[in-house]
């Protein structure tokens, strides 16, 4: 694959870039992904998925092993959010919020070993997912948000899945024998 200048590299295993979009009469087009187009990775997609949000949803924070994941922001407005837990890494348990937005960044391209998730800010959000790995529940790991009280991060009154609300704090993950397992397969 060839390098594209739109991608940006952002963090030591997050890139980000903006979308064009194209406009007329009848509303809009755009190219979310181009193979021809994407960093210099060896990565195969192999499934596409696609969330609807209201305002105030909280996803995540959501990893899965060795998975690259495409995010594509289609529709409104988030905070994104990173989290590095790959030991080797330089931003190793390095929280990062990026806001995406239909007019500004709205893609993000995060390696194995980088857990995410967003907030919709926006009435409606619509993000697109291409991943390397299909979806398997036994290989997902949730943090929870509230890891990072620290941070001074508020969502108010924030909409989240029960799953989500049930994911341990960052302490408690790092202590759990089979994440470290994980930690330690991290491509």
């Amino acid at each position: 694959m060839t390098t594209n200048d739109d991608f940006q590299k952002k963090y030591s295993k997050v890139w980000t870039r903006k979308i064009n979009r194209y406009y007329d009469d009848r509303g809009h087009f755009l190219e979310h992904f181009r193979q021809n187009q994407a960093i210099d990775i060896d990565v195969n997609f192999v499934q596409d998925s696609v969330s609807f949000s209201h305002k105030n949803v909280l996803r995540g924070l959501h990893i899965q092993e060795n998975q690259w994941q495409l995010s594509t922001l289609l529709r409104g407005s988030v905070r994104y959010f990173v989290l590095d837990v790959d030991p080797k890494s330089s931003d190793y348990l390095k929280l990062h919020i990026l806001d995406l937005s239909t007019e500004g960044t709205s893609q993000v391209l995060a390696a194995p070993g980088v857990a995410h998730g967003f907030f919709a800010e926006s009435s409606e959000v619509v993000m697109a997912y291409k991943t390397s790995t299909y979806y398997d529940d036994s290989l997902q790991y949730g943090i929870n948000f509230s890891s990072f009280s620290d941070l001074n991060i508020t969502f108010g009154n924030s909409i989240r899945s029960i799953r989500d609300m049930k994911f341990v704090g960052l302490t408690k993950i790092l202590s759990n024998e089979k994440f470290n397992e994980f930690q330690s397969r991290i491509i």
